[in-house]
């Protein structure tokens, strides 16, 4: 072998290594610690505001300072989060993309369908108040102002809860242009896709659907997933027979 066949060789074996030590690193790279301190803050915050004055005892001005506090601590993780997402969706870090949006995902959840659901409790119940005391003639002033308050606080709500799972948000639009320019995925498709991400539980759905479909990741999440929903259905279907 000639010694230019050698070098071609060794370049082409310390190319593969060093393909090899970025992709690695590039999968290891993920904050899994800020995202989880995150997640902790977020939802510490919204226990302590559920139950902070009744339990912990709190005076409005403690309770009010506990609340900026946890308010300052969550935008910065949210800022920091966001910033570290921008630079890896440029240089397409499929693998930070994929698991930091799969992660909130299945995290934020919850806290998502809790604030939908606070938005609908007060939507719907300012309305039918409203009604009620319209017909009050006491009382028929207030009906405008509760339906204003209605009008205000459910969109809050729905604002709250779409800010926290921003940062899921962020990488799932990510994953989807990394999508377009690497594996070919049509506009049509990232169009519909980045709409799913509005929609709570499909957006959870859809990002399974692309980790697998586009990438061949979390099999083991889709199938838990998917195990979950069918024991979830047929829990639902039984008690709505028993009962």
């Amino acid at each position: 072998m000639s010694e230019k066949e050698n070098y071609n060789v060794a370049e082409d074996i310390s190319t593969c290594k060093e393909s090899v030590y970025l992709e690695n690193k590039s999968v290891n790279k993920y904050p899994w610690l800020i995202s989880i301190l995150y997640i902790l803050v977020l939802y510490v915050w919204i226990g302590f505001v559920i139950s902070g004055m009744n339990y912990f005892n709190l005076n409005k001005w403690l309770f009010l300072g506990f609340n900026i506090a946890f308010f300052v601590a969550f935008m910065t993780l949210l800022t920091v989060q966001i910033s570290r997402v921008l630079p890896e969706i440029r240089n397409g870090n499929i693998d930070y993309c994929i698991n930091g949006f799969l992660f909130f995902k299945y995290t934020v959840l919850p806290s998502t369908l809790y604030f939908i659901f606070l938005a609908l409790i007060i939507f719907v119940g300012g309305i039918s108040v409203s009604l009620v005391v319209f017909f009050i003639p006491v009382m028929f002033l207030m009906a405008p102002f509760i339906l204003m308050v209605a009008f205000i606080l459910s969109p809050i709500m729905l604002a709250i809860s779409f800010i926290a799972a921003l940062p899921g948000f962020v990488l799932a639009v990510g994953t989807v242009i990394i999508s377009r320019k690497q594996k070919e995925m049509k506009l049509g498709s990232c169009v519909l896709h980045i709409l799913l991400q509005f929609v709570p539980v499909v957006d959870l759905i859809d990002a399974l659907y692309i980790s697998l479909h586009y990438w061949n990741r979390a099999k083991k999440l889709a199938i838990i997933t998917a195990v979950s929903a069918g024991i979830l259905i047929v829990a639902s279907i039984i008690l709505y027979i028993i009962s």
